[in-house]
């Protein structure tokens, strides 16, 4: 008996220490991305916050695929979704902002609701079909309603509120916004994983059959991950609206839902805050990439150059992972062949 509350005194000391360390982690991050819009020009600080909306998106993503099993290519259906929601209450209804924001969540929430009850049926690669189905019909409802959508020209000119005095019409204003709300879906979305909710979660993606034997109704935890998942790209929507400031059909093309998954493959779905590295690492490269063809070459055709950068990378992030690294573990000193069991998500 003793022997074993030593043990459980060691593994809470453990435990506390390492989430003291993650702690100081995540304050030191925060606080040098805060000190960013002091050395960056305007141009860099939008960039930026634009990594910030696309990683909130990604995040939306590994949810799904890395935690829940389910690679969804719908993610910017939800985003559109609540970037239409905003633009038309907003600009075309004259609603508050806050009623505007709540109104846009719950329309991503709604859609992926509806569109989860005949999704989660399925799984693997017809689950990701399905997915892209959805992205493909929002797409063309998007393009062709002329009235509600402002058709292929979309909605221009969504005014922009302001937070306590600021407005998010600022570059720098609207970047602090973006960090914040970043950093508020992750603690959030870790620490649903971390309850029983999520190992259920994690449980049906590793082994759906054993969890239905236990009990456990695989097909309603699904459709809440879903809808969580929604609910966070619903929430970049609205970042999206007030960065770009117009939304059009585009926002659900495949191009930009290829760039939520290459930001969220090249940080790792296995973690949640990697796919926002990722969404970093994609929007420089596509903003250098783009820049150097048309200075160089007097075109915009880069997406080739950068699928190939792509395919180096996960080519090698794949040979990393084969041998047990992570960056988690390179962050921690610890190297490789550590068991996945010691990491958290």
């Amino acid at each position: 008996m003793e022997t074993g509350s030593t043990l459980l005194a060691e593994q809470k000391a453990r435990l506390s220490a390492e989430t003291k360390r993650f702690a100081a982690l995540l304050a030191a991050l925060l606080l040098a991305a805060a000190c960013l819009p002091f050395f960056t020009s305007i141009f860099q600080t939008q960039l930026l916050t634009g990594a910030l909306i696309l990683g909130i998106t990604a995040m939306s993503f590994a949810l799904l695929a890395g935690f829940g099993g389910m690679i969804s290519m719908a993610q910017m259906a939800f985003y559109g979704m609540a970037a239409y929601a905003m633009a038309i209450t907003s600009k075309t209804w004259g609603w508050p902002p806050l009623a505007s924001a709540g109104s846009a969540v719950a329309c991503s929430v709604a859609l992926a609701a509806v569109f989860g009850l005949i999704a989660v049926r399925a799984a693997g690669v017809y689950f990701l079909i399905m997915t892209l189905a959805l992205l493909q019909i929002f797409y063309g409802v998007a393009m062709q309603w002329n009235s509600m959508t402002g058709g292929y020209n979309g909605i221009a000119g969504i005014p922009r509120p302001a937070v306590f005095g600021f407005s998010l019409g600022d570059p720098t204003t609207l970047f602090y916004v973006a960090l914040a709300t970043t950093a508020a879906v992750y603690l959030l979305l870790r620490r649903m994983l971390h309850s029983p909710f999520g190992l259920i979660m994690q449980g049906i993606r590793d082994n759906p059959v054993r969890m239905a034997a236990l009990g456990v109704r695989v097909q309603r935890h699904r459709w809440l991950t879903l809808i969580i998942s929604g609910a966070i790209a619903g929430v970049a929507g609205i970042l999206g609206t007030f960065h770009y400031g117009v939304v059009n059909p585009e926002v659900a093309g495949l191009s930009t839902s290829v760039l939520v998954v290459l930001a969220a493959l090249i940080g790792g779905v296995d973690r949640l805050f990697t796919p926002v590295l990722g969404a970093v690492v994609v929007s420089i490269l596509v903003s250098v990439m783009s820049y150097m063809m048309q200075q160089l070459f007097g075109t915009s055709r880069y997406w080739t150059i950068i699928g190939a950068i792509f395919v180096i990378v996960v080519i090698l992030r794949e040979n990393y992972a084969q041998r047990g690294w992570s960056v988690r573990r390179v962050l921690a000193g610890r190297g490789a062949h550590v068991d996945r069991a010691e990491e958290e998500p």
